[in-house]
């Protein structure tokens, strides 16, 4: 019935009509096209990827004065100010809960980011994308370290207080190991920042 009619219409008419319904195949095939194979960056990676970052940085910013102020306890504990260099070193350590607990945090964004990556297009961005969040877990296990030696260097220098047992070698050892670590931290940080602005510029 409907081609009956469109048949009875003038012919300027119906070749209109024509045009327009092929420029709207057209463009269905052109969206569907694009939704395939087009880009693509789910709304969840985006979100978690800010407060990812977020995290991250407060991590950085955390721990950006425990080289020096490590350096204070070395110099406190060789003049055998041992209560002086203990508090300092509680006060570290206690400090240094907001990065433990914004490294937890940060697992679980990165989480979301790796798990939005099979929607991510291009397949070159979703590549970079897992660069990204693979350099940042390596982060997550570098504060795992410098908390254990923390813990470590603690636990000495309550020895040294309460049981006169001291092991400078192994002091020096862990100050070290944890100036380290810090500095893989705010590295790691870094290229992770520019990962995801390599990330950004492959839509480009």
């Amino acid at each position: 019935m409907f081609l009956d009619r469109f048949d009875r219409l003038p012919k300027k008419i119906r070749r209109t009509a024509w045009v327009v319904i092929g420029l709207v195949v057209l463009m269905l095939i052109a969206y569907l096209a694009w939704s395939y194979f087009g880009s693509h960056v789910p709304g969840d990676f985006n979100e978690a990827r800010i407060a990812a970052s977020v995290e991250a940085k407060t991590i950085a910013d955390t721990l950006k004065d425990s080289p020096e102020n490590l350096q204070k306890i070395q110099q406190l504990q060789e003049k055998w100010k041992d209560d002086q260099a203990l508090t300092l070193l509680v006060a570290e350590f206690q400090k240094n809960q907001a990065a433990r607990d914004a490294s937890v945090k940060l697992a679980g964004e990165l989480e979301r980011m790796a798990q939005a990556i099979p929607d991510i297009r291009p397949k070159k961005s979703a590549e970079n994308a897992l660069v990204a969040i693979t350099t940042e877990t390596q982060l997550i296990y570098k504060l795992v370290s410098f908390n254990d030696d923390m813990s470590q260097l603690l636990k000495l220098m309550q020895d040294k207080i309460t049981n006169k047992i001291y092991g400078v070698d192994k002091v020096n050892q862990l100050v070290d190991a944890i100036n380290s670590e810090v500095d893989s931290i705010n590295q790691l940080n870094n290229q992770f920042e520019d990962y995801l602005k390599t990330f950004d510029g492959s839509f480009n």
